[in-house]
Formats: structure tokens, C-alpha cells, sequence
């Protein structure tokens, strides 16, 4: 589909094995309303959880 422009929604720190910092869920809110949730951790690339939402 390309590429568009979303908003940051929210962002939640994840725990990991007792320690916080290493991972962020994310949450974008996309120009036609709807939500993509990702998973960001240290210096990668964010992940959506769901494989239609992808970074170009």
C-alpha cells in the first residue's frame, strides 16, 4: 500500500525477565483511524505484531 504518515498513540515499557527498559510496546494511529501495534526493542527496527503493518 506504501507509505503513510501516523500519529504515536502511545507508548508502554515492557518488563523483560524483572528488568524494564529493553522493550516498548507502541502504538500508531494510522491516517484511516484504525490502529498498529508494534514492539520496539534496543536499537531494531519497531515490529508489528500484526504482518499486515509493516515499515517500508
Amino acid at each position: 500500500m506504501g507509505r503513510v504518515d501516523a500519529v504515536v498513540e502511545a507508548v508502554e515499557e515492557l518488563v523483560q525477565e524483572g528488568v524494564r527498559g529493553l522493550a516498548w510496546r507502541v502504538r500508531l494511529r494510522l491516517p484511516d483511524g484504525s490502529t498498529a501495534n508494534g514492539i520496539k526493542r534496543g536499537n531494531a527496527r519497531l515490529m508489528f505484531l500484526d504482518p499486515r503493518h509493516r515499515l517500508a
